[in-house]
């Protein structure tokens, strides 16, 4: 069982503060995510309050592991947070990050080793999200989420009512065990993502890539 507590600044723009709890025992493990936003200062961003948490429980069994959970955004704005992948959420994966105002999501997720069958290095993950419940039109005005559209002459939210959307990913990660190329690193991944307009996020469908090597240049 562990635990941890953060708390962080964004300058006239809002605190956060962070904690988790995870407990692992045998097959299982549990963890749970919360995050609390108040705006701060000038309030650059405009006006937030927002509290986000998450929960998972993951399975595992020989080489199979079953991952289930569940994300919950409670405020008028998004959940807002500094770089790409400097969160803590159990649904904030490849693409989306299911962070929208109000918003509600699920996750199923399945892994396998196959090194259990024979081919040792090689790992498949696939997972499903989907987010619902979204609405930014009760954003502050003026805020980030809400600003003044002078082509319009209104506010205009980011995000409208009813928003909801999902994403699927698929990976297979292969770790060269050994041999000249040990520790080489092959990962294919497909993500698909599809929102509808008051989600406002796009379409895609993605394949990636990634190849890594680790360079070991002795001790310094």
């Amino acid at each position: 069982m562990g635990g941890a507590l953060y708390a962080s600044e964004l300058t006239d723009t809002w605190h956060q503060y962070y904690a988790n709890l995870h407990l692992k025992q045998s097959r299982w493990f549990l963890d749970a995510n919360l995050y609390h936003t108040r705006d701060t200062g000038q309030a650059l961003a405009g006006a937030l309050d927002n509290t986000a948490f998450s929960l998972s429980g993951k399975y595992t069994v020989e080489a199979h592991a079953f991952t289930l959970a569940y994300q919950k955004i409670d405020g008028d704005t998004p959940f807002d947070f500094v770089g790409g992948d400097s969160i803590y959420l159990a649904n904030s994966i490849k693409y989306a990050d299911f962070n929208g105002a109000g918003e509600r999501s699920w996750q199923a997720r399945y892994d396998l080793d196959l090194g259990a069958f024979g081919i040792p290095g090689l790992k498949f993950m696939t997972r499903y999200v989907r987010g619902s419940q979204i609405d930014g039109t009760h954003a502050p005005q003026g805020g980030a989420y809400n600003p003044f559209d002078p082509s319009v002459g209104e506010f205009a939210p980011q995000q409208g009512a009813g928003g909801r959307h999902w994403e699927r990913d698929i990976d297979l990660h292969y770790i060269v065990q050994s041999g000249a190329a040990k520790g080489l690193s092959l990962q294919v991944s497909h993500v698909s993502h599809r929102a509808n307009t008051a989600q406002a996020g796009d379409d895609i469908d993605r394949v990636y890539v990634v190849i890594q090597y680790p360079l070991n240049f002795g001790p310094f």
